[in-house]
């Protein structure tokens, strides 16, 4: 240890001309070199034998840009990989990653298994799902923790139903005889009150669907709400999201209704 200290301090300490050129950071040095190779070349302070520092002239052109956040935009280049080898003389061919997009429509999952047959046992073939799995895993619960925090919402709501409900049976109260008169039975006065609850629910949540759909429509085609100047927030619409939803509102909506002009109908 003390000599791999006074070795870079000594490598500091040299001419500008003389001083070794930087190479890749540690954990790119981790995960693609050999463990000799790597100790050798910690301990040596350079990476003269690793990265060629002359200037290469290739015939590059820019193709296109590519984003997807903040993280990835900052650190990521993409590079043909006949250049890069050339420019970190990686003439055994030791690159340990190569990635592969396709086309939205094709099957991941086939592509893999093809790529697997013909590669065979030695390589790993995996697809984003697979290698970035915790992502997603993590993604799926906090979108059903969303969902269960909606219900939540869905259910403080549907008390102020049952408070709307009472206050007009109250209201109503004086015309049940009038009712009674008219041939109306007690099933029939539970039918008036159980439908209005069901009539309140359902055009608030008609509304707000169509604002709600409007609200996602407009984001995802004019980009109204940005990350940042040049980055629009992404969203992403569901019609099953959106019919769960809808359907939660329903069920609340009948068993809500039901039990509140069960019970106000059973005292009157």
């Amino acid at each position: 240890g003390i000599w791999v200290a006074d070795h870079h301090v000594w490598i500091q300490n040299l001419p500008a001309d003389e001083v070794p050129a930087c190479g890749p950071d540690l954990a790119y040095m981790v995960d693609t070199l050999p463990l000799a190779e790597l100790i050798s070349t910690v301990l040596r302070g350079g990476v003269d034998f690793y990265v060629d520092t002359r200037v290469y002239f290739f015939p590059w052109y820019t193709a296109g840009a590519a984003r997807r956040y903040g993280l990835i935009n900052d650190e990521t280049f993409l590079w043909p990989l006949e250049d890069f080898r050339t420019l970190v003389k990686d003439t055994n061919e030791t690159i340990s990653h190569i990635y592969i997009r396709t086309d939205s429509k094709m099957d991941i999952e086939s592509i893999q298994a093809q790529i697997q047959q013909q590669l065979g046992n030695a390589f790993k073939v995996k697809t984003y799902y697979q290698k970035n799995e915790l992502i997603f895993k993590t993604s799926k619960s906090e979108k059903l923790i969303m969902t269960l925090i909606l219900i939540f919402v869905f259910v403080l709501a549907c008390f102020n139903l049952v408070s709307s409900i009472t206050m007009i049976f109250i209201e109503k109260k004086n015309n049940f005889l009038a009712l009674k008169s008219m041939g109306i039975t007690k099933h029939g006065v539970f039918e008036i009150f159980f439908f209005q609850g069901i009539l309140i629910s359902f055009i608030g949540a008609i509304i707000g669907g169509i604002l709600g759909y409007l609200i996602c429509f407009a984001q995802l085609k004019f980009g109204l709400i940005e990350i940042s100047a040049d980055q629009v927030y992404p969203i992403g619409f569901s019609w099953v999201d959106f019919f769960t939803i809808l359907t939660s509102i329903v069920v609340l909506t009948v068993i809500f209704s039901f039990t509140t002009v069960k019970l106000l109908t059973r005292r009157a």
